[in-house]
């Protein structure tokens, strides 16, 4: 069985605007096929930086990234016959192209990007599928977006790395010449960490459609048994599921998770999650 769901904080909960407007996370899955995603789209800028306040009245590209890549991944891999690792990465890349369409149709390329009023599109990005025949879960997974396999008869959670922007990250990137004399509230602190080290080996990575990006794809495969959980999730909610571990949502075979998160969320969090290897429908979330 698969469900979905983002967990708000109650300023976001109580902001009077439609969800598409406010909300970057994006998740769907496809119970059918045993495919699932989520992506948190990124760039979203502060309105001091833009040259019309009213465009946040509209859907945000960040949120416009963070949908295209789910479903292209998911499209993708109901096209292979097998779901191996080759056809998770190369359906993660095909999400990453489909960001460069997005972006393309916006008007953004290396010739007009600025990094700051006229940056890419993109997104963060956790996704995988269930192998019926060989008893495995796939998965590929970008930036600080994590997968997790729990296994419950251990009672043991493997989440995969934060390889995001993380405090020792960042503190590396702002000690860098380049930035020196600027920080996180300056436009040119902006501009200058997503021009120096996004998509770059001594930065991080997201899906931009850029083609570096496909450097920060990365696959795990787990043996998935009956009572396992497999989860996708954004950046949020992994810093829930990390610290708490799933034991924590694991309460009356799943009901209340949405509600048991929703107090340790900072702005919002998705999670994905399938809990047995059997697929009866498709469904698809906000």
């Amino acid at each position: 069985m698969m469900k979905g769901f983002t967990a708000k904080s109650w300023k976001m909960r109580w902001f009077p605007a439609p969800e598409e407007l406010i909300s970057e996370d994006y998740f769907a899955f496809d119970e059918r096929k045993g495919i699932m995603a989520v992506a948190d789209g990124i760039t979203r800028e502060k309105s001091s930086y833009l040259d019309d306040i009213f465009s946040l009245r509209l859907k945000s590209k960040a949120r416009m990234a963070a949908e295209r890549a789910v479903r292209a991944f998911i499209i993708s891999l109901r096209c292979f016959h097998n779901i191996d690792e080759r056809a998770v990465k190369l359906s993660a890349i095909r999400a990453n192209e489909d960001v460069k369409l997005l972006n393309e149709f916006l008007g953004i390329n290396p010739e007009t990007v600025d990094y700051l009023k006229n940056d890419y599109a993109g997104c963060t990005f956790a996704g995988g599928a269930y192998n019926e025949k060989d008893g495995v879960v796939i998965g590929a997974f970008v930036a600080d977006a994590r997968l997790g396999i729990y296994r419950r008869d251990k009672r043991e959670l493997e989440l995969t790395p934060n390889l995001g922007p993380t405090k020792e990250l960042d503190a590396q990137m702002w000690a860098d010449s380049k930035m020196a004399g600027k920080n996180w509230g300056m436009a040119e602190g902006r501009r200058g960490i997503r021009k120096y080290f996004r998509n770059k080996p001594n930065g991080y990575y997201a899906l931009t459609g850029e083609k570096e990006a496909e450097e920060g794809i990365h696959v795990v495969r787990w043996e998935f048994k009956p009572g396992d959980v497999f989860c996708a999730c954004t950046d949020d909610m992994g810093e829930v599921v990390e610290a708490k571990g799933l034991d924590y949502f694991i309460v009356k075979d799943f009901a209340g998770l949405e509600e048991q998160s929703q107090g340790d969320i900072k702005h919002e969090g998705t999670i994905v999650y399938c809990h047995e290897p059997m697929y009866k429908f498709v469904g698809f979330g906000k």
